[in-house]
């Protein structure tokens, strides 16, 4: 078992990580791809807030749709963000529970990454840049190893609600507070 990490519950336990966290060996040209148990991304889990998705909003004409983003705890605070309208229209669908044929394109990442023993964990929106919201997705295989990759906000979204596992979205508290 990794520190963080219980055998009945994938989530992070952020409590249970200390700032003498290991490190994991990132050596291996991912990039962008971090430690999850890295003191600064520790003490980052710490100011998020545990959210989920309550809506999207689409007013034709306009070429962008809102996805709505909501504290789970109280005060409840609401986190806006601009979506292209076929995101909007794929996370409709999910939010909807839409049954298709086929599966879309979230379906058959997370089912490639099953088969690999990897599973999602997470999905953090970590900060806004001029108009941008950085996300990233956390995941852990099967031997515990976590890793934590970039990817637009809408993206991650969508693969945390395609995943049976139903990980946890966080989002930084101080963009619920609108900094």
């Amino acid at each position: 078992m990794t520190a963080g990490f219980e055998e009945d519950d994938p989530y992070i336990d952020v409590s249970d990580l200390g700032s003498d966290a290991s490190r994991i060996d990132s050596s291996d040209g991912l990039g962008d791809i971090v430690d999850i148990h890295s003191s600064e991304t520790i003490s980052r889990l710490a100011k998020m807030r545990r959210c989920v998705v309550e809506d999207v909003k689409v007013s034709l004409p306009e070429t962008n749709g809102t996805l709505i983003i909501k504290e789970v705890d109280e005060p409840n605070r609401r986190l806006l963000v601009p979506i292209g309208l076929d995101q909007a229209s794929t996370l409709s669908l999910y939010l909807k529970g839409v049954s298709r044929v086929r599966p879309l394109l979230p379906e058959v990442v997370i089912d490639i990454l099953n088969q690999y023993s990897i599973t999602i964990v997470m999905v953090s929106v970590t900060s806004k840049d001029g108009g941008i919201f950085r996300s990233e997705v956390t995941t852990v295989d099967s031997s515990g190893r976590s890793k934590s990759a970039p990817s637009r906000l809408s993206d991650a979204v969508l693969l945390s609600l395609a995943s049976p596992l139903s990980p946890p979205i966080m989002v930084d508290e101080g963009l619920l507070e609108g900094r």
